[in-house]
């Protein structure tokens, strides 16, 4: 229609992230270092200083970007969702006696898979954008009078 005026953008904020969900997403970060590195390395004892090195690495990330919940969201978004995640993987498969010894049988896959999936689910929830409304703007029709088909049809 010609007049008028462009919708106006809105540019993505964050939501505003609460400490109660700072203090969930490092529980859940935790709890999936602890069940995924921690348990399964006290099996070994020589886990090696490069597995040890990524695992605090990993935590290293948790914690920037828990720290970058409310102040950087898209650092804290690669950090928790990309990064952590990699890095924790990456401290497993730096120690491949951890499958020869069958330390990882299927439960323990099970509980650090089910352990990645609820910190990735509520991380992700976490560092979502605010979902806002864009402005809308309302204009009259068009005045023409409505067809009037016979009656026959």
């Amino acid at each position: 229609m010609v007049g008028n005026p462009p919708t106006p953008t809105i540019a993505p904020r964050s939501r505003r992230v609460t400490g109660t969900e700072k203090v969930q997403v490092t529980l859940l970060g935790l709890n999936a270092w602890v069940v995924v590195f921690l348990v399964p390395s006290l099996h070994l004892p020589d886990r090696g200083l490069a597995a040890w090195a990524l695992a605090g690495t990993g935590l290293a990330l948790l914690a920037a970007g828990i720290a970058g919940l409310g102040a950087r969201p898209e650092a804290a978004r690669i950090a928790l969702l990309a990064l952590y995640p990699s890095v924790l993987g990456l401290a497993v498969a730096a120690s491949p006696a951890l499958v020869e010894r069958e330390v990882f049988d299927p439960l323990t896959s099970v509980l650090g898979g089910a352990s990645l999936l609820a910190y990735v689910a509520l991380a992700a929830r976490s560092c979502a954008r605010a979902e806002d409304l864009r402005p809308s703007t309302s204009h009259p029709s068009a005045g023409r009078d409505p067809v009037a088909e016979p009656r026959a049809r």
